[in-house]
């Protein structure tokens, strides 16, 4: 959704929690430290990549860009690697468009900076498709992270247009799976494509999302 909200960033701690199955099944009679990780996530960036002034009680302020939010991830990584905690960084979809440099260069400096700031995978949002799909696709190639979503298919074949989940590593054994889901506004609110014909109607459909236990949702 169009919305400037990407610079309140929210950082939550969780334990990750081990599950354990055999053929015979009961839990281990040992116990196991737990993984400590700390997940980032943000959205709607809709090409902001430098500050902006908004309006405040005593006057103005500068806010967001992606210089600071880099540094803040940075910071907290840093934070998490001496305390022995892992950090995972998510986007939950709109990285366009909505500033002329995200408009002229068409999503491509907003994703380079997200390679550089490693994030770990993004879920589609409606407005990844402003520009059609070819444009999609290139940034989506581009990608040093998997673009997820779980209820967009191609209308012809019904198969995925992106990987429905991924699956992170924390240990040898245990993984934090993150399942994506897109709007159903993608269907009414996906602004019409630059180049006429690139982006043909009903190239997809949305399905029911997955209703699993971590699901980063672009809404």
């Amino acid at each position: 959704m169009k919305n400037r909200r990407f610079y309140f960033f929210i950082a939550v701690a969780v334990v990750v929690l081990f599950a354990w199955g055999c053929a015979g099944g009961g839990p281990p009679t040992g116990t196991r430290p737990p993984i400590h990780v700390t997940v980032l996530f943000f959205n709607d960036l809709h090409g902001y990549l430098q500050p902006f002034t908004v309006k405040t009680d005593t006057g103005k302020e500068e806010v967001g860009g992606i210089a600071r939010l880099a540094a803040l991830v940075k910071k907290i990584r840093s934070e998490n690697t001496r305390a022995g905690a892992k950090t995972v960084l998510l986007f939950a979809g709109d990285m366009l468009q909505d500033t002329p440099l995200s408009t002229v260069f068409r999503g491509r400096p907003d994703l380079e900076c997200f390679n550089r700031m490693g994030m770990g995978a993004m879920t589609v949002g409606n407005h990844e498709f402003d520009f059609g799909m070819e444009n999609f696709l290139r940034l989506k190639k581009a990608a040093d992270f998997p673009f997820l979503s779980s209820n967009i298919v191609w209308k012809d074949s019904g198969h995925l247009v992106c990987d429905p989940s991924v699956s992170i590593r924390l240990s040898n054994d245990v993984f934090l799976t993150v399942i994506g889901a897109t709007t159903r506004q993608l269907l009414t609110t996906t602004r019409p494509p630059a180049e006429p014909g690139s982006f043909p109607p009903a190239t997809f459909r949305l399905r029911p999302p997955s209703n699993r236990i971590l699901k980063l949702r672009q809404s």
